[in-house]
């Protein structure tokens, strides 16, 4: 969680996604997942790829605490 902080809220000037905003129901689990395996660069930054880090396992629990933890809209 260190680019998107404890509190789920990211870094300023960051890729970083601010997990406490709702947005993460914007997206399907699966355009996650392959955002989370693949990574992906944007105007401000980048997100690296873990897919070959964690399993894919490993990147569904991920999901799934970051939607338990941050997200008030679920």
């Amino acid at each position: 969680m260190a680019c998107h902080q404890k509190d789920g809220k990211g870094m300023n000037g960051t890729l970083a996604a601010d997990f406490t905003t709702g947005r993460l129901n914007e997206k399907s689990d699966e355009e996650l997942l392959k955002s989370i395996s693949e990574g992906f660069t944007g105007s401000i930054g980048s997100m690296p790829a873990w897919k070959g880090v964690l399993s894919e396992d490993q990147m569904k629990a991920a999901l799934a605490y970051v939607k338990k933890t941050y997200n008030p809209a679920q």
